[in-house]
């Protein structure tokens, strides 16, 4: 089973962000939150007979925020329910400005601690390198700061090789932090194209300043005003102007840089050097079943789809059991029978036409795109029905190829997704 877990903190929101999260200042994090965590993760495990984590992902927010000892504990409980596979890919998302220092050894001490815990893979923010930018757009890093993490970032993977190469041949607990994290460190960067008052030279330089780091995954997106923003807001109101054939503009010279040097495009907005595309969102835009922990996370197991409260006291009195001892009730056949109130876990049932339309909305985003074999396993009935005549159109277009076997957009046709999916679902 794919795991995400979400970390509803960070310290300050950024202007275009609309994931749910909560600024907490210097406040810590509350261990109650991390209590409650774990006896949901209890509840998931026994109501679904979740017997390992194929991946664990956690996100927010900022997760970058949990001390140490947090970050520990949660693995380390996330691990004694379920071990995770061999060589599992174990995720956690930072703010630069969180791992830019180093200590007196010429490392960053969170990172090191972090690969203790278990974590093999960083998702790092990055965005500009342009500082006015930065700054306009809420981003607590300034680019010394993200220079700094890049370097940690680097000698943090070169420290794994090492680790790697000493527990060579050893018989790994894959319920132990540090033998997940000797099967190989990699990091992963966002970059943003099309933000406000950023040039294409600025972009294309920050970009290229990026790639000298030598990430193993970089995600590309195009500015997205998301409605309900703080920068939604501003446009509206003036204060921000948005051009959007810039965006497109350097979206496509950033491909471009990417593909050149050695990246390959496997999905709409992520880049990767060969063998480190990312195991967890490919589950996602494959349609597999994933278990969701925390505020506003989501799960779906087969066609049930569930999303959690955003009220952050409500979830946590639940999953504590301060107000009805649910940490008594969360293992063996108890868990088949708690009752989660609709107020602190929605559920949702996926019709197959619902489901149809989200596998082939998630298997067009990916370079490989859609099987048919795949689809007559999941639903029994033949794909080009569900998209002919349209795909023979784009195909004629040179925006769509298949095998026979396998229907996809090219790289041109990714560029348009939006309207084919508009087609398709309007057969």
């Amino acid at each position: 089973m794919y795991l995400y877990v979400h970390i509803p903190f960070c310290k300050s929101k950024c202007l275009y962000c609309d994931f749910f999260s909560v600024p907490l200042a210097d406040c810590p994090i509350p261990d109650s939150y991390m209590d409650a965590l774990l006896n949901e993760a209890a509840y998931r495990k026994h109501l679904h007979g979740i017997s390992e984590w194929s991946s664990i992902y956690v996100g927010g927010g900022t997760p970058g925020l949990l001390s140490p000892v947090q970050l520990k504990r949660l693995l380390e409980g996330l691990y004694k329910l379920c071990p995770p596979k061999a060589e599992a890919e174990i995720t956690l998302e930072v703010n630069c400005a969180d791992i830019a220092e180093q200590g007196p050894d010429g490392v960053c001490s969170y990172l090191e601690r972090a690969s203790e815990a278990g974590i093999n893979r960083i998702s790092a923010g990055i965005q500009t390198f342009n500082d006015d930018v930065l700054r306009l757009i809420g981003r607590r890093s300034s680019p010394e700061q993200i220079k700094g993490a890049l370097e940690n970032l680097q000698q943090w993977r070169k420290n794994g090789q090492k680790t790697s190469r000493s527990l060579a041949g050893t018989s790994p607990d894959f319920r132990s932090g540090a033998s997940l994290a000797s099967l190989g460190r990699r990091f992963s960067c966002d970059l943003i194209a099309g933000l406000p008052r950023l040039s294409t030279d600025d972009f294309c330089s920050g970009l290229r300043e990026l790639l000298s780091y030598e990430p193993d995954h970089i995600s590309l997106y195009s500015l997205m005003v998301e409605t309900g923003t703080p920068l939604e807001k501003h446009i509206a109101e003036g204060l921000i102007a948005r051009d959007e054939d810039t965006a497109d503009e350097q979206w496509l010279l950033g491909r471009g840089i990417l593909e050149k040097a050695g990246y390959s495009q496997y999905e709409v907005s992520n880049f990767a050097k060969r063998g480190f595309e990312s195991v967890h969102n490919r589950a996602y835009w494959q349609m597999k079943d994933y278990i969701g922990l925390g505020t506003a996370a989501v799960g779906t197991v087969g066609s049930v789809r569930y999303t959690g409260t955003r009220d952050i006291k409500a979830y946590t009195d639940f999953w504590t059991g301060l107000k009805n001892g649910t940490s008594a009730a969360v293992s063996g056949q108890a868990a088949q029978n708690l009752v989660v109130p609709e107020s602190v876990s929605a559920l949702e049932h996926i019709s197959q036409d619902e489901a149809i339309t989200e596998f082939l909305m998630m298997g067009f985003r990916m370079l490989e795109g859609v099987s048919d074999a795949e689809f007559k396993k999941r639903f029994g009935l033949e794909l080009t029905d569900f998209i002919e005549p349209v795909f023979t159109r784009w195909q004629k277009r040179a925006l769509a190829e298949t095998d026979g076997k396998t229907y996809r957009l090219t790289k041109e046709g990714l560029l348009f997704l939006n309207e084919f999916l508009a087609e398709i679902i309007a057969i």
